[in-house]
């Protein structure tokens, strides 16, 4: 049998939202997301969300707002190859169909 693979570049990821069912995977807007994200990854026992994180956790809201927490790494489009880190999963979204689904 014969099989004919696309091996020309990838294209590079756009800014976009992904709708599924059960989540949406939005571009992180800094105003509309990040105090949400700061009181889900901050506070009584959310230490370890930051135990593998390059960064953080953040003493105040203001410090958080400039950043975000999920990246592509190591983009090689010859390769077809993107990998993805970096990402925070608060505690209430974490081992859900969701997260599952947002990945």
């Amino acid at each position: 049998m014969d099989r004919h693979f696309d091996t020309s570049p990838a294209p590079l990821p756009v800014r976009r939202s992904l709708e599924g069912r059960l989540v949406a995977i939005v571009p992180l807007d800094p105003l509309a997301h990040a105090s949400a994200l700061y009181e889900g990854s901050h506070g009584d026992g959310e230490d370890r969300l930051w135990r593998y994180m390059a960064d953080g956790p953040y003493g105040s809201r203001a410090e958080f707002l400039a950043l975000g927490y999920a990246a592509y790494l190591r983009m090689t489009p010859a390769h077809r190859v993107i990998e993805v880190g970096g990402i925070l999963y608060t505690r209430n979204f974490q081992r859900t169909a969701g997260a599952t689904e947002a990945m």
